[in-house]
This record gives structure tokens, sequence and C-alpha cells, in this order.
């Protein structure tokens, strides 16, 4: 269970986004994701990395911080899949 690429995902501020890679670091699971706005088109230049928790049955992301080490360290990871 819990995210897979390719899908879209709604945040509790009604954001959407849409999952276009996935990778596993220091025992993580991280998303890099497009943003999709109201008229369902996708912005491949807003760019967000999503770290998936979960408790219970219940799945939780986090955003990382565009200005982290840890976001410029996965952008390499993204980068290098094809």
């Amino acid at each position: 269970m819990g995210l897979n690429v390719n899908k879209i995902i709604e945040l509790e501020d009604n954001s959407k986004y849409l999952l276009v890679k996935k990778t596993m670091y220091q025992g993580s699971k991280y998303y890099q994701a497009f943003k999709v706005d109201k008229n369902n088109n996708i912005d491949e230049s807003d760019i967000t990395i999503f770290k998936e928790s979960m408790s219970g049955m219940e799945i939780f992301v986090t955003r990382v911080l565009s200005n982290d080490e840890l976001y410029q360290t996965l952008n390499r990871i993204f980068d290098a899949q094809l």
C-alpha cells in the first residue's frame, strides 16, 4: 500500500500534484511531483518533493523544503532517473 507514480494527490489545502518519480533514501520513500492547476494542467516548472509517511492505514506526505540540503540530494537522484 502507499502512493504510486503517475497518480494525482490532493492535499488538505486542495492543491493537487502529479507524482512523477519515486525513490528510496535513508529508509524513506520520496516522490518528485508537478503541480496540477485547477484546470488539470500540469506545470512541469513547479516541482515539489514529498516524503511519504504512514500511520496505521493512513498515508501522509510532507513537503521537502527547496532550501534544504535533502532537497538538493533528492533532486540529483531524481535527475539521474530516466
